[in-house]
């Protein structure tokens, strides 16, 4: 499929191209922001964009023929005219009518999934008209968004390769404000596969997705309350969520909770320490609880100045018992051997935050922002064990983990007028973390991040992203000092080879610390075979990934290939030993990893009907001295149908294999089909089937010692679920509000999981 696009791109480039620009403005001659452009050949979409902060726009590399101008903004009346493009053409001011209307009585006769804009770090996304006025929230909107895997009955947003980007709306950081986003209100969602150097400095990010929406001058009301069941009881989610705002002021508040309980499986698996094998079958349940509180808003106290605020909380209450039973076989012959083991974890976050920005001009903003974390774990267990007749053991685990962690960022942007636009700014970090069981692990962490970048504006097939970043590290973990520098620059190159063909290539280098669990030097197992303990003199791994993608956008169909290739320094890798008949696993930075990873992402539009959307992908992990092959490959995939009253969503995750140095890891899919049937004044009834990964093995391959896992999750099969919603929203009318296009966060990794 990529040599045809090329070869296409070859015999489209013998014809002569040409180029139009025109100006879009109202009635009072002020610029009309955010206006839809659409040049249609023959009623077949050819072109299209949107007008800048002046109004202006620019279509390039246009084949001569006889086109249709159409130009659409909400609030205005939609101009059509037909011209004849045999040259470059500057069209004369473009005025647009005035229309105040309702949402609901509004006609779109394009469909805007078609308007995909293609630049150095990522690509922007339009939702059609259709769906907006069918989703009941912001994950229904996002079925047509190619490069993201959205999980409606989770509420979450990931990228198709897995990984969680930072989400902004109009540019700016607002904790857990999208999931009360009214879909009506979205005018473009960029996604940003290959995030500036700005947000590097956060752990495991390499994506941002940014909404670009629109505010009413009215207030305006969104409702949202939703539930699913599974109908034995085994797992629920329920939730709601509220927003209300106008052109100077809103607040949301949200709120999720979901349970399993009595979740049973089964269990096998053994180890073999050289001298000592054990075999055991047993069984698990599963209980917990995940209650997530969030509100916040903003408030445009002037026309330059805006405070957003945002609080979060989370609890996650759990526990875990297990039982098995089996041999234990060594030179002295076989005997028998049961085990029981309950751990029971208590988990608390609190996230607040706050931020100020002054615009100065329209092209000069400045971003202050304050954050403050805490996240405190208690797990607390046993295990108990008997060998034989006469041989027992029992341990107990009772540990209060703390960590709180404070961050100050300031940022400045600027830009010089249809060429260039810089960010710059500074990232003080600073957490501390305290793990008490019988001896305490004392962390504390400081950082100050630097980072500039720098973004092409000009009209130009070619355009980029430059940008670097500066970490500055001084880390003690139980008196283990070290410092570090790193330097993570980021370079994305675009050229637009055609109309709908752009090829990039994205080049970055990310550090990555060590989680608590690996640095504390604290054993967190209870098994009398298995000891594992920390490494607190752990480096950080620095990883330099580059990746070169051509994103193909025809009228039905988007299609995007991609290889990635990443290099790990100094990775952190489980390593261990055998002691009379126990492992003891600890970590070390051992050399280096590489990953090849090659995906095709591609969307087919079903017209008023749905579409569909697929990444599968392969990926080669090489390691040195790897117990295992390093191959896995996978799919993310999404299907939505629709008619009149009735919509059918199916969505499937699936990545093969994981594996590190000495172990390799196994999950089933995750799959949900849902049908909905939309009912009258906001109601809706939905009826799904959920394959919850169902299934998990994993292997490990130490030296003398080797053991092997499987769970089956019995009641994760196929399990169904039936749900009901309520949706409100008012009627409301729309205007342009300073909006600034991607130019924010935390990665909790405290959540200790105890063996």
């Amino acid at each position: 499929m990529l040599l045809f696009g090329l070869f296409m791109v070859v015999a489209l480039a013998a014809q002569k191209r040409v180029g139009l620009t025109g100006v879009v403005l109202d009635q009072a001659e002020q610029p009309v922001v955010g206006a839809t452009v659409l040049l249609l050949c023959e009623d077949t979409l050819a072109a299209g964009g949107m007008s800048d902060a002046k109004g202006r726009f620019a279509l390039e590399g246009l084949p001569q023929a006889t086109y249709l101008l159409r130009l659409t903004a909400i609030g205005y009346k939609m101009e059509e005219r037909s011209l004849r493009l045999d040259a470059d053409r500057k069209l004369e001011t473009i005025r647009l009518q005035e229309e105040s209307y309702a949402l609901d009585e509004v006609t779109v006769r394009a469909d805007q999934r078609a308007l995909v804009q293609t630049g150095a770090a990522g690509s922007t996304f339009h939702i059609s008209e259709k769906l907006k006025a069918e989703a009941h929230n912001v994950y229904q909107a996002l079925r047509e968004v190619p490069l993201l895997s959205v999980n409606e009955t989770e509420r979450s947003i990931k990228m198709v390769d897995g990984s969680t980007p930072i989400i902004l709306i109009n540019g700016v950081r607002r904790t857990g404000a999208e999931a009360s986003i009214d879909p009506r209100m979205i005018e473009g969602v960029e996604v940003i596969e290959n995030a500036s150097s700005r947000y590097l400095a956060e752990e495991g990010v390499t994506s941002v997705i940014n909404f670009r929406v629109k505010r009413s001058p009215q207030l305006a009301q969104t409702v949202n309350v939703w539930g699913r069941q599974i109908p034995n009881g085994k797992f629920g989610i329920y939730g709601g969520n509220y927003q209300a705002e106008k052109a100077n002021l809103s607040f949301y508040l949200n709120g999720q909770l979901f349970y399993f309980h009595h979740d049973d499986g089964e269990r096998e698996g053994w180890s073999d320490s050289g001298n000592l094998l054990r075999q055991f079958t047993g069984t698990r349940r599963y209980n917990a609880t995940n209650l997530n509180l969030n509100a916040g808003g903003d408030w445009l106290a002037t026309e330059k100045d805006q405070l957003i605020y945002s609080v979060t909380f989370n609890a996650n209450p759990a526990e875990n018992y297990t039982d098995d039973q089996g041999t234990l076989t060594d030179q002295l012959g076989e005997r028998t051997y049961t085990a029981s083991n309950y751990l029971h974890s208590n988990y608390f976050m609190g996230s607040y935050n706050a931020q100020y920005r002054h615009t100065f001009t329209p092209s000069r903003h400045l971003e202050l922002t304050a954050r403050a974390n805490h996240y405190n774990t208690s797990p607390e267990g046993w295990r108990e064990e008997r060998r034989g007749e006469q041989d027992g053991y029992r341990n107990e685990i009772r540990m209060e983990n703390r960590r709180q962690v404070f961050r100050l960022e300031g940022n400045y942007d600027f830009a010089l007028p249809e060429r260039l636009v810089f960010n710059v700014g500074l990232n003080a970090y600073y957490q501390q973390a305290r793990i008490a069981d019988v001896t305490r692990f004392n962390y504390k962490e400081g950082r100050e991040y630097l980072y500039a970048d720098m973004r092409s504006l000009a009209k130009r097939p070619f355009s980029y992203t430059l940008s670097v970043g500066l970490d500055i590290v001084t880390r003690n973990a139980s008196d283990a000092r070290k410092s570090y520098v790193n330097f993570l620059p980021a370079v994305n190159l675009a050229y637009k080879v055609s109309p709908s063909g752009t090829f990039r290539l994205a080049l970055n280098r990310q550090r990555t610390s060590p989680e608590l669990n690996a640095l504390n030097p604290l054993n967190t197992s209870t098994d009398s075979l298995y000891v594992t303990e920390g490494n607190p003199y752990l480096l950080p791994e620095v990883s330099n990934r580059a990746t070169l993608s051509f994103a193909w956008n025809g009228k039905a169909v988007y299609l995007q290939p991609g290889i990635t290739y990443t290099y790990i320094e100094d990775r952190i890798l489980p390593i261990g030993f055998v002691e009379g008949d126990v492992y003891h696993r600890t970590y070390h930075n051992l050399g280096h990893a590489e990953t090849w990873r090659f995906s095709l992402t591609g969307r087919i539009n079903l017209g008023q009907y749905g579409n569909i959307n697929v990444t599968p992908f392969f990926q080669r992990s090489i390691i040195p001295d790897m117990a295992f092959g390093g191959n896995a490959w996978g799919v993310s995939s999404n299907l939505y149908l629709s008619y009149k009253r009735l919509y059918l969503n199916a969505m499937i995750n699936y990545t093969s294999d994981l594996y590190t140095q000495t172990t390799h890891q196994r999950s089933a899919a995750m799959t949900d089909a849902t049908l909905g049937w939309s009912l009258p004044k906001g109601w809706s009834l939905t009826f799904s089937l959920r394959d919850n990964m169902a299934g998990a093995e994993s292997w490990t391959q130490d030296g003398t010692y080797s053991s092997y896992v499987k769970t089956d999750f019995k009641d994760r099969h196929w399990t169904p679920m039936v749900g009901l919603s309520y949706y409100f929203q008012n009627k409301v009318t729309f205007k342009q509000r300073n909006k600034k296009q991607l130019r924010d966060e935390e990665k909790d990794s405290f959540k200790m999981s105890v063996e």
